[in-house]
């Protein structure tokens, strides 16, 4: 992939926590395998934000939790995908 292809999401220096965790995961994957897949990797995150007990504090370290767990879901579809051919 060339690197104009490559789309970055720049969090500004007034976004809260949130969007600054959403969009840093984005674009880190978005870095690695494409543009192509934007819309799913937000609903990985909000999934995994959804899943939580409580949601963190607006200005909490917890937020990365949530990303961390994005992570996590994005492996597991990634193997699924590499093992089996296709996402459940």
């Amino acid at each position: 992939m060339s690197e104009a292809a490559t789309i970055r999401y720049q969090p500004l220096e007034s976004s809260s926590v949130p969007e600054r965790e959403l969009l840093s995961f984005v674009s880190a994957v978005t870095e690695l395998l494409g543009n192509e897949q934007t819309t799913v990797l937000t609903e990985i995150w909000l999934d995994e934000l959804a899943s939580m007990e409580a949601m963190p504090e607006p200005t909490s370290t917890q937020w990365r939790l949530v990303t961390l767990g994005a992570w996590a879901r994005l492996a597991r579809r990634l193997f699924d995908v590499r093992l089996f051919g296709d996402c459940p």
